[in-house]
C-alpha cells in the first residue's frame, strides 16, 4: 500500500489542513497532512516546516460546514464516512 492509498483509505488528503495537541492542556497546533508511517501513524508538518507523526486519533482535519464556514472534525470519523468521489 502506498502513502496514498493509506490516506485515501482513512479520508485523508496530502496537504490537507489539521491540528493537534500534544496533551490535553495544550494550545492547539495546525499544520498539514503530509503521509502515513509505517505503523499507522499520519505524517504532518507543522507552519514551521517540522514533521511528526501522531496516531489518528489525536488529530483532527479541517471541514466545510454546512453553510460553508470552516471547522474542525476529528480525523477518525472521516475515515468511517463514506463520500461521492470527484470527477477527474
Amino acid at each position: 500500500m502506498t502513502n496514498v492509498d493509506g490516506l485515501t483509505a482513512l479520508g485523508l488528503r496530502a496537504g490537507e489542513r489539521a491540528r493537534w495537541r500534544r496533551r490535553e492542556n495544550e494550545r492547539w497546533s495546525t499544520g498539514r497532512v503530509a503521509a502515513i508511517e509505517a505503523d499507522g501513524s499520519v505524517r504532518l508538518i507543522d507552519d514551521k516546516g517540522a514533521t511528526l507523526s501522531l496516531p489518528l486519533d489525536r488529530l483532527e482535519v479541517g471541514k466545510a460546514g454546512p453553510r460553508g464556514a470552516a471547522g474542525w472534525e476529528p480525523a477518525s470519523s472521516r475515515g468511517a464516512r463514506t463520500e461521492q468521489l470527484g470527477l477527474l
